[in-house]
């Protein structure tokens, strides 16, 4: 049996020849290598912080959104990257207690470089049955549709 995959390109590839005498191993993805390609290519943030709002990680998406490298902000507060006056709204999110439920919120976050940037953010518990295990938060860019 021959297959031919159409290149999106337009240029044609090579037909594969699955012939019987042929064996193709196929290894298990490595869910691990998967995450960190994902954290490492999204334009979306993603922050893990403990329940006093620590950051325990952060994606690599943070440096050229804000302007950080992810391991200067572990262990700080995320309060601190957020404006002063959109505190409250972010506090009040963290409060809730069916964290995840309510529609994202928008705010602002501060940038290496003292400006701001508009992000929309939802928060989940990292584990709904253990609060303890704190909080995954993702923050996407809505600059362009705030301004």
């Amino acid at each position: 049996m021959t297959l031919q995959d159409p290149d999106p390109s337009g240029i044609p590839s090579p037909p594969v020849d699955f012939s019987a005498d042929q064996v193709f191993t196929v290894s298990a993805p490595d869910p691990a290598q998967h995450l960190s390609l994902l954290a490492q290519t999204t334009r979306e943030m993603v922050c893990l912080h403990d329940q006093a709002g620590r950051i325990t990680w952060i994606s690599p998406a943070v440096q050229p959104l804000l302007g950080f490298e992810p391991e200067l902000l572990e262990g700080r507060s995320l309060v601190e990257l957020i404006a002063p006056a959109d505190h409250p709204a972010f506090l009040a999110l963290m409060a809730d207690p069916e964290l995840g439920q309510p529609a994202p919120i928008s705010l602002r976050l501060l940038c290496a470089e003292g400006e701001s940037r508009w992000m929309e953010v939802t928060a989940r518990p990292r584990d709904a049955d253990n609060p303890a295990a704190g909080v995954v938060s993702r923050w996407r860019d809505i600059g362009a549709e705030v301004e």
